[in-house]
């Protein structure tokens, strides 16, 4: 999620100026120490994956005044209340947020989970949350070390990341990277999974020859080796054409991108389709062909699942 927000917040920076909050929001998400951690919280109870349903109000509240022309990046311009229903990551420094201000339109807001204020007895600085109230944590599957939890917003102080009413536009500048990071993955884990299985109908021996001398299980492995083959072309399209989106196409495009995308403008379009696609098609597919993967080791496979690289709950 930290690259996905570094991501956007690059995109932000070109004509702002230097004294701008976000060169350094930027430098702390891509630092290799002391970097900052960033989640993006989006859905409620009311939208789900309908984000026009979203009942997050900002409201526009700019300080007296502030820490330069900007002001740091504690020192947003907007107040956001409401009610996030599935947060993950936290424990991050920094959330991206989808509200809707005064048009009643989604925006994007970013905004920093603990502020520093003066103590009003003895006027020392201490650290506290940004108006963020964890009501509790999520009993989930999957990744339980990453914290998910069910957040109120009170009055969150935020900046406003991109053009007024462009949230959903502009979210997907980090969605493109979360979602090839989630595809990249489940290939990477079905690959393992695929070696195991060969390397297990090597040594499995049964009526005395290799499993792999079967012609159905010697089928069946070489179907999963052409999807995967033909799963991993579509991921590297999609991550190539998200590298020629941010830095620009090759002098010479190849043939098999200007058919589908000959200019930039062009490209971001087919990149949202893209990365929303593989991700769909090969996280759902992927997860069958792990199952093959684990039956193809017959006992073996199911015994190992729970504690080893067969367990699809360590990566999905």
């Amino acid at each position: 999620m930290t690259s996905g927000a570094a991501r956007l917040i690059r995109h932000q920076l070109p004509g702002l100026p230097s004294d701008h909050p976000f060169h350094e929001l930027y430098a702390r998400l891509i630092a290799r120490e002391n970097n900052w951690i960033s989640a993006q919280w989006m859905t409620e109870r009311n939208g789900g994956s309908f984000l026009g349903n979203s009942e997050t109000v900002a409201v526009y509240s700019p300080l007296s005044s502030k820490t330069g022309r900007f002001g740091t990046i504690e020192e947003g311009d907007y107040l956001l209340s409401g009610f996030k229903f599935f947060c993950s990551a936290t424990d991050c420094d920094t959330v991206l947020l989808l509200g809707k201000t005064d048009s009643e339109e989604l925006s994007l807001f970013v905004a920093p989970t603990k502020i520093t204020i003066r103590d009003s007895v003895d006027g020392k600085a201490k650290t506290v949350s940004n108006g963020i109230r964890i009501h509790r944590l999520k009993n989930k599957m999957g990744t339980k070390e990453l914290p998910t939890a069910e957040v109120e917003l009170r009055n969150v102080r935020a900046h406003l990341v991109g053009p007024k009413d462009g949230g959903i536009r502009t979210i997907a500048l980090l969605l493109n990277v979360t979602r090839s990071h989630n595809f990249i993955t489940a290939l990477s884990c079905l690959r393992r999974a695929l070696d195991i299985a060969k390397s297990f109908a090597r040594s499995r021996t049964t009526i005395d020859q290799p499993l792999s001398s079967f012609p159905m299980h010697l089928n069946m492995l070489s179907q999963l080796e052409v999807k995967h083959r033909g799963w991993m072309q579509l991921a590297f399209f999609t991550s190539s054409l998200l590298g020629y989106v941010d830095d620009g196409f090759p002098a010479t495009v190849p043939k098999v991108f200007s058919v589908l995308a000959d200019n930039p403008n062009t490209a971001s379009i087919v990149l949202r389709a893209f990365t929303s696609t593989s991700k769909a098609v090969i996280c759902k597919s992927a997860t069958l062909a792990f199952q093959e993967c684990q039956e193809a080791m017959g006992g073996v496979g199911y015994i190992g699942r729970s504690n080893s690289i067969f367990n699809p709950l360590h990566w999905c």
